[in-house]
């Protein structure tokens, strides 16, 4: 699943994904950890590398086939 899938299911489903990667100290995150949060409770529900494909895993139990 493309990275801009996952921001359209993310939408879709009322999650934001947004750029944590200032939490973390090393400079070649940057742009690369990325925070899940709930639109409704304003949580955040996970973080995940943005290669990590759990990412994808997240929002692939969303679609349907």
């Amino acid at each position: 699943m493309k990275f801009s899938e996952i921001q359209q299911l993310a939408n879709f489903y009322g999650f934001d994904l947004k750029d944590v990667s200032n939490i973390y100290p090393y400079s070649e995150r940057k742009g690369q950890t990325i925070g899940i949060s709930d639109r409704r409770t304003g949580y955040d529900v996970a973080t995940y590398s943005k290669s990590n494909p759990k990412l994808a895993e997240y929002f692939q139990r969303f679609k349907l086939n």
